[in-house]
């Protein structure tokens, strides 16, 4: 977030606009079988400008049956 200066709008903006395009994982059982759900795992393509653009994976875990928790947020180390 502060490297590229993302605000929390921004965030929540990648994190609605996700769809099946983004999917690269999941649903699959969290490693903590305490908790319920399941994770997801995707992958958004941010343009920061015409030459410039970052990966960013996200995961999140769905608990059903309203409950969505962002786990990580951050460039993908696969695409630096």
């Amino acid at each position: 977030m502060q490297e590229y200066g993302f605000q929390i709008q921004d965030i929540e903006d990648i994190l609605l606009d996700l769809n099946k395009e983004h999917h690269i994982g999941g649903p699959e059982n969290d490693h903590n079988k305490t908790l319920k759900g399941n994770i997801w795992k995707f992958r958004y393509g941010l343009e920061l400008d015409k030459d410039d653009i970052i990966n960013i994976y996200i995961k999140i875990r769905y608990n059903p049956p309203e409950e969505l928790v962002c786990i990580s947020f951050h460039e993908d180390e696969l695409f630096e």
